[in-house]
């Protein structure tokens, strides 16, 4: 199989799409394995020696990518709407590219908005600052844990837009998700030092477990627990005075559904794991739905108990042991 590299102007071109332009993009031109994915749909584009153009999609967006192949390369150039065709030049031979590391999964290059390192240094390697933006709203107002649209994906997919709220409901928790060596974590953690608030809301921890939860609180979390928690929501508040030009429209994203901040609830791992619950979450786009929404979740912060609250309710129980 042919090797392959991405052209800087490619990778912008995919940054300054909505976030889940990148998955379709690289599910169509890469095989699971991360190989050169053949089409016979392909057709030679016209006024650059051995390019050819890949339909993505078709009808209303009429997405394409232009790639110029060779013997044993493929170098994929530009990426957008049926008029990046129009009087495109041939890519500059002194333009260095990024090779795509041999045996890197898809799964990986699904995420360039900062899953991985890969994707990270694909994307800085740009070299213009361009920065992904979220996703745009869709027919479907639902996102599922096992489905292209996931859960997982349009959360840690919005690490490169300024949050100025986030708030986090979940009556469950697999810390391991909020760790910083995650990509949520990380994202999170540079959100925190940004200045945006993240409230994480969930049911009181165990005596024993307390030390994990205060470790969110010294990264800059505002933790409530609320005892008899049941719902599941998850509120991510764009900071519109920190959004630069690649990243406007930048939406909020208001999600409630069946899922908890578990493993088995948003599924991180994607296909490489098969236990995971099957999931359904709404996606909140009207002002009037998304108001009572952020309303629910003030309720749930004004009866909730504070972090320092339980935390010396458990230290004076020891006292008196």
């Amino acid at each position: 199989m042919p090797s392959i590299s991405f052209h800087p102007d490619f990778l912008t071109d995919l940054l300054s799409g909505d976030a889940q332009l990148p998955a379709r993009v690289f599910r169509k031109i890469l095989t699971d394995g991360g190989e050169f994915r053949v089409d016979r749909d392909d057709h030679p584009y016209r006024g650059i020696a051995d390019g050819w153009i890949r339909v993505v999609s078709r009808g209303r967006t009429a997405f394409r990518v232009i790639y110029v192949k060779s013997k044993d390369h493929v170098m994929f150039y530009r990426a957008g709407q049926h008029k990046v065709e129009d009087d495109l030049a041939s890519p500059n031979a002194a333009t260095p590219t990024i090779a795509v590391k041999g045996g890197v999964e898809i799964l990986d290059l699904t995420r360039p908005m900062g899953r991985t390192q890969d994707a990270r240094e694909l994307g800085a390697a740009s070299g213009d600052g361009v920065e992904s933006f979220v996703e745009m709203p869709s027919a479907s107002k639902f996102l599922k844990n096992h489905e292209k649209r996931r859960l997982y994906d349009q959360i840690a997919g919005r690490r490169l837009i300024p949050h100025r709220d986030v708030m986090l409901v979940s009556p469950f928790i697999s810390l391991d998700i909020l760790w910083s060596t995650s990509p949520i974590g990380r994202a999170l953690d540079e959100w925190i030092a940004e200045g945006c608030t993240v409230t994480l809301i969930t049911r009181p921890p165990l005596e024993e477990d307390i030390a994990e939860f205060t470790k969110l609180e010294a990264r800059g979390f505002s933790l409530i627990y609320v005892a008899r928690l049941h719902a599941k929501a998850y509120f991510f508040k764009v900071d519109q005075t920190k959004v630069n030009t690649y990243q406007k429209p930048s939406n909020d994203l208001a999600l409630l559904g069946s899922a908890n901040l578990t493993n088995s609830g948003f599924h991180p791992k994607g296909e490489l794991d098969k236990n995971f619950q099957l999931e359904l979450s709404y996606e909140l786009i009207d002002e009037k739905e998304r108001q009572e929404f952020e309303d629910f979740i003030t309720y749930l912060a004004l009866v909730g108990t504070g972090h320092d609250v339980l935390k010396n309710n458990y230290a004076s129980k020891g006292s008196l042991r």
